[in-house]
């Protein structure tokens, strides 16, 4: 190292000018290198604007059906009949599978025929009263199935023929009204369709010992919601007029259709009503006799409660499902013998379907029922859209990894065959939005303990930069912020280039 040292300065005192010059072009060199660097601190303007701020919380869920049933006998037996398969559609009401009932069968019929029997010992007045009864029963029951069939044509052959495919859930009409009518009509078609499929399925259930009073209420409301409709429909047929879409000859057939189906339907009405009052008079005119009769009418109704048990007890043989929907799961096969209450066959709800997601504490004050959501689900790629809705939130924590969060629920705003229960879903939840709003970038704001902070010239001084201090709103998820107060719209702001 000392030979080192000796060498630099011998090498100096030999060359005193060379030494000298290149003294100086270091030290210059060090000047314009500090004094580029103390300049080269820069700021970025950005201009406060106005516009749309959206307040969005993103999170991923899984597609589940709204409705799901895990269905068992009442009774073990023998499996005797399976009327379905996985992945069949099935509607409410509709018969799925049986045990072996002949011993229950028998019972029944032995438990009429002791009614039969005990209503024999009535005396003649009570006999002809009781057979009025009867017969005033059957009437009424032979009434209402047949407003029924009526209510059925009405809808089905001539409403339906207003339709471009009736079948079709939320159909529309084949001519436009330009008015709330059509969507009245629309939304009427889906709801008297769906009570036509309940009420087909209630009168399999229809006989001498059932209410009829609940029978009779229903059928007078669908025929009176149905008449409704029919005028509803009239009104707009009758208001068409011919042109190159629609021809006059396919206007005087809906007018005629309209026009049967109201007869009919009127006519329905109007059977029903004077048949129900004769079934009141009659079952009157049975009480008055029966305060003569009191120990044979208890008889009866025991004889009643008999065949009511029996019909129970063969009932608990038959599986029938609660929801229409699609059977996903079968567990019974032909001729096995199954316990009572063991889930043999499962059904969901076809067509719709929602979405279980769970929110972070962090973002659960933000979501509210009715607040719409973008959702992907990852079997179609993040191009294809589905809106859903939030109608859901619990209010108990469920603990994920140690992190509080709350169930949300949503369901999807239109039926789409597309969704699939168990599909995973990726959802922007809309918690908030405001419009025409001024907006700056989140990241040119400075944060400090007595509140929020930008950098803008000194307008006393454009020289100076100095900090002022402002109010903020909504966040956005975009990266922006509102401002509520202190900065005017196109004001500059600046913030630090790194």
């Amino acid at each position: 190292m000392k030979n080192i040292h000796k060498s630099f300065f011998n090498f100096i005192k030999a060359h005193k000018i060379w030494s000298v010059i290149g003294f100086v072009v270091l030290i210059i060199i060090i000047y314009f290198v500090f004094k580029g660097n103390s300049g080269s601190v820069k700021y970025d303007e950005t201009t406060v604007m106005r516009g749309s701020i959206s307040e969005i919380v993103s999170v991923t869920g899984n597609v589940k059906p709204m409705s799901s049933v895990d269905l068992a006998f009442e009774r073990g037996g023998r499996v005797d009949n399976i009327n379905v398969s996985v992945g069949d559609k099935v509607y409410v009401g509709e018969y799925l599978l049986n045990v072996a009932s002949a011993d229950l069968l028998a019972s029944l019929n032995q438990t009429k025929a002791n009614l039969k029997k005990v209503q024999a010992g009535f005396g003649d007045s009570a006999d002809k009263t009781a057979l009025d009864f009867v017969q005033a029963k059957n009437s009424l029951i032979n009434v209402i199935k047949d407003s029924y069939t009526k209510a059925d044509d009405a809808v089905r052959n001539k409403i339906y023929s207003l339709f471009t495919d009736p079948a079709k859930y939320r159909a529309k009409l084949a001519f436009s009204t330009g008015s709330f009518l059509q969507e009245d009509i629309e939304e009427g078609k889906d709801t008297v369709n769906d009570n036509l499929d309940f009420w087909y399925w209630s009168l399999s259930g229809l006989n001498n010992f059932s209410d009829l009073d609940a029978y009779y209420d229903t059928a007078k409301t669908n025929l009176i919601f149905i008449k409704s409709l029919l005028d509803k429909c009239a009104e707009a047929v009758n208001s068409l007029k011919a042109d190159t879409s629609t021809l006059q000859t396919q206007i005087d057939t809906w007018k005629a259709n309209i026009s049967l189906a109201r007869t009919s339907v009127n006519t329905a009405i109007e059977t029903l009503t004077s048949t129900f009052d004769q079934y009141k008079t009659s079952s009157l005119s049975v009480k008055i006799s029966q305060n003569d009769t009191l120990a044979e009418e208890a008889g009866i109704e025991q004889a009643k409660a008999q065949v009511a048990a029996a019909e129970a007890e063969l009932a608990k043989t038959v599986i029938r499902s609660p929801i229409s929907g699609v059977i996903t799961s079968l567990e019974a096969k032909l001729g096995e013998i199954v316990p009572a209450n063991k889930n043999i066959i499962s059904v969901i709800s076809y067509g719709d379907y929602e979405v279980e997601a769970f929110v972070p504490e962090a973002d659960i004050a933000k979501v509210k029922n009715g607040n719409l959501a973008t959702t992907t689900l990852d079997a179609y790629g993040s191009n294809i859209n589905f809106e859903t809705i939030v109608i859901k939130i619990d209010p108990s924590a469920t603990v994920i990894d140690g992190v509080p969060t709350y169930k949300v629920t949503l369901k999807f705003t239109n039926k789409d065959e597309r969704v699939r229960s168990g599909m995973t879903a990726n959802l922007d939840i809309l918690t908030n939005k405001k419009d025409d709003v001024l907006i700056l970038p989140n990241r040119v704001l400075i944060n400090k303990e007595d509140g929020k902070f930008v950098s803008i010239l000194n307008p006393l001084d454009v020289s100076e930069i100095i900090e002022k201090k402002i109010v903020t709103g909504l966040r956005g998820s975009d990266g922006n912020i509102e401002i509520l107060s202190g900065l005017d719209e196109r004001e500059k702001v600046l913030s630090l280039i790194k």
